[in-house]
């Protein structure tokens, strides 16, 4: 589309049938972009909410989904400030429900921290979330993962403790674990 100033803008067609623009005339190069500016805004606003019906999300994460559909830096901040404003986004939230679900499968706080942190929520937050995130305490989690599993010799005793810190459990907890399962094996 060329303007009479001179300038020019490609549109989809789809673009041009569903905005009803003539072909050859569209308005100033501001009405335009206007016009395209809403419709970003309209299609963002659709693929934000298909994501966020699927599971929750951190603002981190949001961003850099509508970035990889292609939506522009002021339509991704201006969306994520209104939907955190109707706390459709929320990191506490998100850090929490993530924090349990990991604690509950048997993770340790090593390894949920990262996660969190790599899913954009802060260490404060990632910390506040992964304390409430099991009423069980690190190495009661540590044991519960060991399921039972009594090392006969001591390769395999270095192999639960390897499975134990690659959870996410530090070594010393992931010691304590193996210590208490050999003692109630042998009690």
């Amino acid at each position: 589309m060329e303007f009479e100033s001179g300038e020019s803008i490609i549109l989809p067609r789809s673009v041009i049938a569903q905005e009803g623009i003539e072909i050859g005339h569209a308005g100033t190069p501001e009405e335009v972009t206007t016009r395209i500016r809403g419709l970003e805004e309209s299609a963002a606003r659709e693929r934000a909410l298909r994501m966020l019906n699927r599971r929750d999300f951190t603002r981190h994460e949001f961003a850099a989904s509508l970035s990889a559909d292609g939506f522009g830096e002021r339509t991704i901040s201006d969306l994520a400030q209104r939907f955190l404003e109707l706390g459709l986004l929320d990191d506490e939230r998100f850090a929490r429900n993530y924090a349990r679900a990991r604690a509950a499968s048997g993770r340790g706080r090593r390894l949920i921290e990262r996660e969190l942190n790599s899913r954009g929520v802060d260490g404060d937050t990632a910390t506040a979330a992964i304390a409430g995130a099991s009423e069980l305490d690190e190495l009661s989690r540590a044991v519960a993962a060991l399921r039972g599993s009594i090392p006969s010799d001591r390769r395999d005793r270095e192999r639960v403790l390897r499975h134990l810190v690659t959870r996410g459990f530090d070594i010393h907890t992931a010691m304590e674990a193996l210590d208490s399962i050999m003692q109630d094996a042998h009690t």
